[in-house]
């Protein structure tokens, strides 16, 4: 006959249930504060967003450069009725000259970057071919026509020179507004358009000073278009429509260049306003952010997601150090671990706003470990037990520092860690009889035998 277990063997059984159970629960609950600050750390980044908006709205906003575009009404009749109708031309070869001089603003204990940008532009246009775009234009109103330089925050202009035009000069005042294709713009008359002989390139060149913030991108609206930027600034990011074909970054800045022929772009070289009312020249924008060395909100917003893997495996050491070696931890002081852990995500959020986010993360999880460590010593019974608490929470911290600075990679290498965090775990506890925990007992020998 089979012996029955007996009742400590029993209530041995239901008591470790009980506790795993009660632990499962207690990382539910300790979610809850993680998501307050998870909250938080969203209700901080709105604050830094709005203090930006209130930079930029007093400084100068995200510019994109674009033009420029030379614009031509007709007349033209539509079943007995006349109607204006607007013709759009863009230049045959476009080239931007980007100097930028960065620097950082601050409002309270939030910054964001700003510049103020030297933009040459020069290019060709052939002369507007209006009776082929619309032959049955009755009026073609050459007096009424403008050419239009896309800026999207003209209220950050410091200085707009003359436009050279084939040798004359061109002065620049507000857009119209009737340019939604090409956004805020700013804009000025071309007398004598007509005059010009059909196979005569005209030449135009025009400096540009303007201040913004965050990104300076340009519109590649030439057949060719051509763009070279250069600033001081150490922390680019290229994006947009297109990637620069060349670029340089060290430690005095960066230099980069674009190449864009009019085959990868959207919309056509010239048009007119009744046949393609919805066109939208800034979706084909390139250029440069300027951007932050280290963006704190993302960096703990990316850590908090690691919460419950760092709770589990405290609790888990704990569990272990309870269970082989026969010690009783309330669950109270299982509480108050992981409200610690918590902590650590706190500290790191204020800290890193004073201070650089390296710097920030040391001291938060130095001293999250220490006071761990500190209550261990106590829950534990042995200094050596809470100095294997030290090992486990420095591997873990460093663990999550690397995964923070890999951000490419930590898809990976998190995948990989948890491979081996899993494995190690149970490779501890093969040798548990999780129905009798603690030291196994020698089965008694039958009389006899």
């Amino acid at each position: 006959m089979h012996s029955q277990p007996n009742f400590t063997t029993t209530m041995a059984r239901h008591g470790l249930i009980f506790k795993l159970a009660f632990i499962g629960i207690l990382i539910l609950v300790l979610l809850i504060p993680m998501s307050m600050i998870y909250g938080l750390i969203n209700e901080r980044k709105s604050s830094r967003s709005e203090a930006v908006y209130d930079i930029l709205a007093n400084w100068g906003g995200e510019q994109t450069v674009g033009g420029p575009v030379i614009s031509i009404p007709c007349q033209v009749t539509d079943r007995h009725k006349t109607k204006v109708v607007w013709t759009h031309f863009l230049p045959e070869t476009l080239f931007y000259e980007g100097l930028v001089d960065p620097k950082i603003l601050n409002r309270g204990i939030f910054r964001t970057p700003v510049y103020q940008a030297k933009i040459a532009m020069k290019g060709v246009f052939n002369k507007p071919a209006v009776e082929a775009l619309v032959p049955e234009a009755v009026t073609i109103l050459w007096d009424k026509a403008v050419i239009s330089l896309g800026i999207s925050d003209p209220r950050a202009i410091r200085n707009v020179g003359k436009m050279d035009w084939n040798g004359k000069t061109l002065q620049f005042g507000p857009g119209n507004g009737s340019l939604e294709f090409l956004g805020s713009h700013i804009q000025a008359p071309l007398p004598n358009l007509q005059n010009l002989a059909s196979d005569s390139p005209i030449n135009w060149s025009l400096d540009l000073n303007l201040a913004g913030g965050k990104r300076l991108y340009f519109l590649p609206l030439g057949k060719e278009t051509k763009a070279n930027m250069s600033s001081t600034w150490l922390e680019p990011g290229f994006s947009g429509a297109y990637l620069p074909e060349h670029r340089e970054i060290n430690d005095e800045g960066f230099k980069s260049s674009w190449s864009v022929l009019h085959l990868g772009r959207n919309h056509p070289q010239e048009w007119r306003s009744d046949a393609l009312p919805h066109i939208y020249l800034s979706d084909n924008a390139f250029g440069v952010d300027l951007l932050l060395p280290v963006d704190i909100y993302t960096m703990s917003t990316r850590s908090v997601k690691y919460a419950v893997l760092f709770i589990f495996l405290t609790f888990t050491a704990f569990f272990l150090f309870e269970t082989l070696n026969r010690l009783r931890i309330h669950p109270i002081q299982y509480l108050m671990v992981g409200m610690a852990l918590c902590i650590f995500y706190l500290l790191l959020l204020s800290l890193s706003e004073y201070l650089p986010f390296s710097l920030a993360y040391f001291l938060a999880s130095s001293g999250v470990t220490c006071i761990i460590t500190a209550y261990s010593a106590s829950v534990l019974k042995k200094r050596r037990r809470a100095g294997v608490m030290v090992v486990l929470l420095g591997c873990v911290y460093g663990f999550l520092f690397v995964l923070l600075q890999l951000s490419e990679l930590s898809l990976l290498l998190g995948s990989l860690g948890l491979f081996v965090i899993m494995a190690l775990v149970m490779a501890l506890t093969r040798n548990i009889d999780w129905y009798a925990p603690g030291p196994k007992q020698e089965a008694a020998q039958p009389k006899g035998t």
